[in-house]
């Protein structure tokens, strides 16, 4: 398999276009679900704009008991609204990615079920059953989980920055722009990841290949006292992807520390800025703006960290996926005819009649065996190593 992973590869247009082909039958759901997050986002963010006009009403001594009784209900009643959207959109992707996850497994299995005797020869079981189950999760999380968080970030974001730019677009302009150095980042970031995932899923499945290969030959190692040879093989598997692993570490690790710091510069900027203006006596700048600037501080910040970390998320999936999709691309060998006949019950003897087989034309391993097995009857093949005994029965 491991030329076919250096060889096989996906753009991500190309891997979108394959992922939603197989979400047909729930995409009225999957869009139902995506206008549920698009109403939560503003309902759920926009508490900061009631803490500074009670602030300003409070400087300004305007606030009353039913004016602030007044904003207490829409910011409750909003709140209430968003987090039911929010829920109930929840709710339906997860469905939707449970049943993803059901239909992608079902397709590996019967394109399984439908490849060659000499496919499933030349494969590692282990390998298979990787990618049928700790891929497909992995999938599953880029799919729905992963694109559905990087939607909902990417609107509190926009949400979010226009509520700050109205309120002054100076300051607002000001604390956005460092921000937007965040996504040159990402987008750099994810470049140099790719190969990296893509190698880690890689070693991780050639470690469960080992690991079940191995299990099913278990009393063969034991007869001929090679634990030691197989223990340094599995270790040796287990140090590359120790080593993948910690290359990926490395890199998210000098990542996300740069994004957390274009966070901080944008508090920075808010408070230096917004504090300024105050001071300078500016009609368009408030306490109350300072402190609804506060409250939106970490929901401008948490969307940047968490577009970053679901990028992350996103290419590990992608590597997955991209095992999975080249399973399912590989052409089945043999194809019944439209016209063959169905063989739906079978009596009577087992005859070969001069049956020859070669793997290589000038070097026979059958040659012209003939031999019948009476119904009822057992035979027992016996030969040498090399004999064509598995061949034979193959």
């Amino acid at each position: 398999m491991t030329d076919s992973e250096n060889s096989y590869d996906l753009t991500d247009r190309e891997l979108i276009q394959r992922v939603w082909s197989r979400l047909q039958p729930y995409r009225k759901r999957i869009l139902f679900a995506l206008s549920l997050l698009v109403l939560s986002v503003p309902f759920i963010n926009f508490h900061p704009l009631i803490w500074g006009f009670v602030a300003d009403a409070l400087i300004e001594e305007t606030l009353t008991v039913n004016v602030l009784l007044g904003w207490l209900a829409v910011m409750s009643g909003g709140y209430l609204v968003g987090i039911l959207a929010h829920a109930v959109h929840s709710y339906l992707l997860e469905k939707t990615g449970q049943a993803f996850v059901r239909d992608i497994r079902a397709e590996l299995f019967r394109k399984f079920e439908d490849q060659s005797v000499g496919y499933h020869r030349d494969r590692s079981s282990g390998e298979l059953v990787t990618r049928i189950t700790s891929d497909v999760d992995a999938m599953e999380q880029s799919v729905l989980q992963g694109l559905t968080s990087l939607l909902e970030e990417f609107v509190t974001f926009l949400v979010v920055a226009s509520m700050v730019i109205w309120i002054s677009p100076l300051v607002g302009m000001a604390s956005i722009l460092p921000l937007a150095f965040a996504f040159i980042f990402i987008k750099k970031y994810n470049r140099r990841v790719k190969a990296v995932y893509a190698g880690v899923r890689s070693k991780l499945g050639g470690i469960g290949s080992f690991v079940q290969d191995r299990l099913a030959g278990v009393l063969v190692t034991k007869s001929f006292g090679r634990e030691a040879e197989e223990a340094a093989d599995f270790q040796s598997n287990a140090d590359s992807f120790y080593e993948s692993s910690i290359q990926a570490s490395r890199l998210r690790n000098t990542f996300f520390p740069m994004v957390s710091l274009l966070g901080f510069i944008n508090n920075v900027i808010m408070l230096g800025l917004g504090g300024w203006l105050i001071l300078a006596g500016s009609p368009h700048f408030t306490l109350g703006a300072l402190l609804a600037y506060r409250g939106f501080w970490w929901r401008l910040q948490s969307p940047i960290r968490t577009i970053a970390q679901t990028s992350d998320i996103l290419q590990r999936a992608r590597a997955a996926a991209t095992r999975i999709m080249e399973l399912l691309d590989e052409p089945i060998s043999i194809i019944d005819r439209p016209e063959a006949i169905q063989l739906t019950h079978c009596d009577g003897r087992l005859e070969f009649s001069r049956v020859s087989f070669a793997y290589l034309p000038e070097k026979p391993v059958l040659n012209e065996v003939s031999f019948t097995v009476p119904a009822g009857d057992f035979v027992a093949i016996a030969g040498g190593s090399g004999s064509g005994k598995s061949t034979l029965l193959n």
